[in-house]
């Protein structure tokens, strides 16, 4: 399988006295996918949009439209600031906390996610 999980590991491998190699090994594929570092006009993004899709986009889409069925709400459309402040630091549900990302980036990230962003 293609991935960082796939084939053999590197520890555990045995010989026996036969000579057969007995070695673990993974079979979990991945899926790839490369994504833009610039917007759509080739201008670089922006340092809350840079955040938003290294630590959102993986559960809540590029489009920021979630998947209810797994579990990942639909953010297009936040309301109180005050309220996504705490969930981006202190976690909820299935979110981890993101407390240990610079204040800067939260900030520029809550900036993005209400459409305050300052070019």
């Amino acid at each position: 399988m293609p991935g960082f999980d796939g084939g053999m590991e590197w520890g555990g491998a045995a010989v026996d006295p036969e000579g057969n190699y007995y070695v673990n090994v993974n079979e979990i594929p991945w899926i790839y996918q490369m994504i833009p570092s610039a917007d759509p006009a080739g201008k670089p993004l922006t340092a809350g949009a840079r955040t938003y899709r290294i630590h959102c986009a993986a559960c809540h889409g590029f489009d920021r439209a979630g998947d209810a069925a797994s579990g990942f709400p639909d953010i297009r459309v936040v309301r109180d600031r005050a309220h996504v402040a705490r969930v981006v630091n202190g976690g909820i549900g299935r979110m981890p906390a993101f407390s240990g990302l610079p204040e800067g980036q939260r900030a520029a990230l809550l900036d993005y996610l209400f459409g305050e962003e300052k070019a």
